[in-house]
């Protein structure tokens, strides 16, 4: 099988493609200088008989370059359709990191229908804030998280954007704090949020220095 690996390279089929093409293109000339030497040139029988074979091996020979130089030409031709695919796939993938968090109409849908089928008791207050004044994007899906809550019958407000100073991000994605000892009724608020993904699940967790309500935070969108 390793004999064969470089038949999987891209590169080294068209490499191989050019030299096959180059070979096979000098051996038919030569045949077709040898045809018309024997064609036009007068010669003993013997010699005569003996460039003919030699056309005729050449002329073989020449055919398997042809055949071989077809062969790695739809090779080449599908290693390259695999390396567009591989592309496209990679340009969606990028396509998507780059796209502003949103909350989708069905999973808006379905959160608010989970919140309303298991509404947290009022006491239970939830805050919403977007961790940079400055990012848009940020603001915008705090602002969707904060709709569905309170479409879903919960107490939530937002608390509007945290004042951070530096460049460097304290977190990416929602996160999630719950103040312990937690309120009544808050894993009804986190487990529609966490299932539709709006929360990603390692990013919550229970804090003693927020006392009462829970907070969502909005940070920047995680690019890895």
């Amino acid at each position: 099988m390793g004999l064969f690996s470089w038949f999987n390279s891209s590169d080294q089929v068209d490499t191989a493609l050019v030299w096959v093409a180059v070979i096979g293109a000098v051996i038919e000339l030569g045949v077709a200088v040898a045809a018309v030497i024997n064609v036009h040139k007068e010669m003993e029988e013997s010699r005569k008989e003996k460039l003919e074979k030699y056309i005729e091996v050449f002329a073989c020979i020449a055919a398997f370059f042809f055949m071989a130089e077809a062969i790695l030409g739809w090779r080449s031709s599908m290693l390259l359709g695999k390396e567009l695919e591989r592309l496209k796939a990679d340009n969606l993938k990028l396509y998507a990191k780059i796209q502003p968090r949103r909350i989708s109409p069905e999973k808006r849908t379905m959160i608010i229908a989970d919140l309303k089928a298991h509404p947290p008791p009022t006491n239970c207050l939830v805050f919403v804030q977007a961790e940079y004044v400055t990012d848009v994007e940020e603001t915008i899906f705090a602002s969707e998280i904060l709709s569905v809550l309170t479409n879903g019958m919960v107490n939530a407000n937002s608390t509007g954007n945290i004042s951070v100073t530096g460049s460097t991000p304290r977190f990416f994605g929602a996160l999630l704090i719950v103040p312990y000892p937690p309120p009544i009724g808050w894993e009804q608020v986190v487990e529609p949020l966490v299932k539709n993904g709006v929360i990603e699940t390692n990013c919550w967790g229970f804090n003693s220095n927020r006392v009462g309500s829970i907070f969502i935070d909005v940070g920047p969108k995680r690019m890895e």
